[in-house]
């Protein structure tokens, strides 16, 4: 046996087994354990999280939830799930099949765009409609790729792309570019728009680090925030 992208490995060398092993290995290390670690901390965590009451845990994990809603606190593990799945996990068994790679791909896609819809996870607006910007994004990139290969897979000498799509491949591709450069546009007035909406509200306090209000914890034995300002 040999392998399919390299006609040159063969499969059946001792060698070639060490490293099948050694990627199992890692394969369990990093894209799932990496996550299944980050889901734990955060779980472990979850009472101080919602109740804003840090512990020593939650501080120490605050870059994996502190840019999100309380309500979705697990979202930063579930993001990157969604992240190896469209760079990794979609080759797992789909050798030779490109177009099930890309159907993969693209209901992943669809899934993690209305979960985003529903659940909206980001503190920030901002970040939100940015998010939601670039699922439609993948969305569109992915229905290009299906429907261009498949016009590809239908040309032959009697048939061609535009009897069934009504355009070229070439075409099609200038369609869907044209769709990615107006959601683009959309997406850099939104971005604008929001900006000027936010700099035109009643002023908080915010910090300087990163412009977000401040996440207001209390202490076990503390039950209120007490803000003093003096004007000199």
């Amino acid at each position: 046996a040999y392998l399919a992208d390299d006609l040159s490995l063969d499969c059946s060398t001792p060698e070639y087994a060490t490293a099948q092993r050694w990627a199992y290995v890692l394969l369990f290390v990093w894209p799932i354990g990496v996550p299944l670690l980050y889901l734990g901390l955060l779980l472990a965590s979850r009472r101080s999280i919602v109740t804003h009451r840090p512990s020593p845990l939650s501080r120490a994990t605050d870059f994996l939830w502190k840019e999100y809603e309380e309500r979705a606190f697990y979202w930063e593990p579930l993001d990157l799930v969604r992240k190896l799945t469209l760079t990794g996990f979609v080759l797992i068994n789909t050798q030779g099949s490109k177009q099930l790679r890309v159907i993969i791909a693209l209901l992943v896609s669809m899934l993690f765009l209305t979960l985003q819809y529903v659940l909206s996870p980001y503190k920030r607006t901002l970040d939100g409609r940015l998010a939601m910007f670039a699922h439609i994004g993948l969305v569109l990139v992915y229905l290009a790729t299906l429907t261009i290969n498949s016009c590809s897979l239908l040309e032959t000498d009697t048939q061609t792309c535009g009897d069934e799509f009504g355009l070229s491949q070439l075409g099609l591709s200038y369609m869907f570019l044209s769709f990615s450069t107006a959601l683009l546009g959309v997406g850099l007035l939104l971005v604008a728009w929001l900006v000027y909406t936010a700099a035109s509200r009643v002023p908080t306090l915010r910090l300087v680090a990163n412009a977000m209000e401040p996440l207001l914890t209390l202490r076990p034995q503390h039950e209120w925030h007490v803000h003093v300002s003096h004007i000199w």
